[in-house]
């Protein structure tokens, strides 16, 4: 209303300017006069009305593109300065509900970065909104334009596509391939709002490997186990209808050596559950390494001779170092004594040790046969034998090597194995000198 009022006035003015400084002049040249200043005034006027509202569409346009820093300058005119006041009180709050958003979106994607599992978000496009930092560490060929196929997980696509047109909660284990590791991953489809949805991809290869190994231990035991318990059987069969004394001595022999055999299977089980299951103390104390070594040699003398092995101990006599007695006589025990069991006959085992400052290294060393190239990383698993029928004939259990892997590593310690085909093998273990910790204990 009040540029109407303007206007009036405006009018108003030109008539009383007529009328006062026009009467003289002729009626057309008035009207020319006044319809003149009449234009010239409309165009100022217009102009400035335009200015305003031009600043008013450039600070709408600025709002509509996010940029809410946008603000209009005093405006002249009692209805447009109510106009700009009341925009920039808008400006203001939609500044303040930004600010507030993008913090409330940093902390939401800082917690979804905080959490160990793999996260994509996806639009209802199939779009990716956010992928967690854990996805990025899992998969280092992540491609935010092909998310799911970049994955390298068979079937994936299929079970998303399948989860998306049912609408539900979803879950499924899935082998890795391609560029993957071979890992194992559980994959959860969350259905979200607006027919957005996100998967969750944890990495179960740990549990999995677990439980092949249960299922790989309760077998082999099973079987190392069923073979001298038929023999026991058997021959406790002749032992009961053969009246010959010297043929019952001969299988009560028999008899106990499988007895032996069953109680070395279940000592070592046992001492390498004790040692896996993390339950083992270590227990500090000075140990003089000849001496040890020189009572292993005694114990496994029989075997010895019975094989035709020499023997030869290269160690100071004076040499002694601050470990764990049990676990050091269990790994140069198990050592020697397979390069006894599998050496070559008329073989030699040769022991050589020697320490600094900070550890002691062992190398045992033997003639036998020598281990081929694609077993050197298989030997240290439970079971394994590059020969079973000699291995079972020599009495081994198939655990000494596992054993002797995870008690290096308790001690800190390091194993390698150098082998040549039909000249030998060569162990070395470098083993901490752990006077310092034996001391704060």
């Amino acid at each position: 209303m009040n540029y109407f009022k303007r206007a009036f006035y405006l009018l108003f003015f030109l008539l009383i300017f007529q009328i006062s400084f026009f009467k003289n002049l002729s009626f057309p040249l008035s009207i020319l006069v006044c319809f003149s200043l009449a234009v010239i005034g409309s165009y100022f006027f217009h102009k400035w009305i335009f200015s305003c509202f031009k600043e008013l569409k450039l600070g709408l346009e600025r709002i509509r593109n996010s940029d809410f820093n946008a603000r209009l300058d005093d405006v002249k005119g009692k209805d447009l300065n109510e106009i700009a006041y009341e925009f920039n009180l808008l400006a203001n709050e939609l500044e303040k509900y930004k600010q507030k958003s993008e913090k409330r979106e940093k902390e939401l994607i800082s917690l979804i970065n905080s959490i160990p599992e793999g996260i994509i978000l996806f639009d209802e496009n199939s779009k990716v909104v956010v992928a967690n930092e854990t996805i990025c560490k899992m998969f280092p060929y992540f491609n935010i334009d092909a998310p799911v196929s970049s994955l390298s997980i068979p079937s994936l696509n299929a079970f998303v596509v399948k989860a998306r047109e049912e609408n539900i909660s979803a879950r499924e284990t899935f082998q890795e391939a391609g560029k993957g590791k071979g890992r194992t991953f559980e994959v959860t489809y969350i259905p979200l709002f607006n027919h957005n949805y996100a998967l969750s991809l944890i990495d179960v290869s740990v549990e999995k490997s677990l439980e092949r190994i249960k299922y790989d231990l309760v077998a082999n035991v099973s079987h190392e186990l069923r073979t001298p318990m038929s023999a026991i059987s058997s021959m406790m069969d002749v032992v009961e209808e053969d009246e010959n004394p010297e043929r019952k001595k001969e299988f009560l022999l028999r008899i106990r050596n499988q007895i032996e055999r069953i109680n070395a299977l279940l000592n070592d089980l046992l001492s390498l559950s004790r040692i896996e299951g993390g339950s083992y103390e270590i227990r500090y104390e000075k140990v003089k390494i000849k001496e040890l070594l020189e009572h292993i040699f005694a114990e496994i003398e029989p075997l010895m001779k019975k094989n035709n092995i020499s023997s030869e101990i290269n160690c100071p006599q004076d040499m002694e170092i601050t470990t764990d007695y049990i676990l050091i006589e269990s790994i140069l025990k198990n050592i020697i004594e397979n390069g006894v069991k599998y050496n070559s006959e008329n073989g030699k085992v040769v022991v050589k040790a020697s320490q600094d400052e900070n550890s002691a290294t062992f190398e045992i060393e033997d003639t036998g046969a020598g281990i081929p190239e694609e077993y050197r990383e298989r030997i240290f698993e439970r079971f394994f034998r590059i020969d079973s029928h000699r291995s079972k004939n020599s009495g081994g259990t198939g655990l000494g090597l596992s054993i002797v892997k995870h008690s290096v590593k308790i001690l800190n310690g390091e194993i390698a194995l150098e082998s040549e085909l039909g000249k030998g093998s060569k162990f070395i273990i470098k083993i901490p000198n752990d006077s310092i910790v034996a001391k704060m204990q």
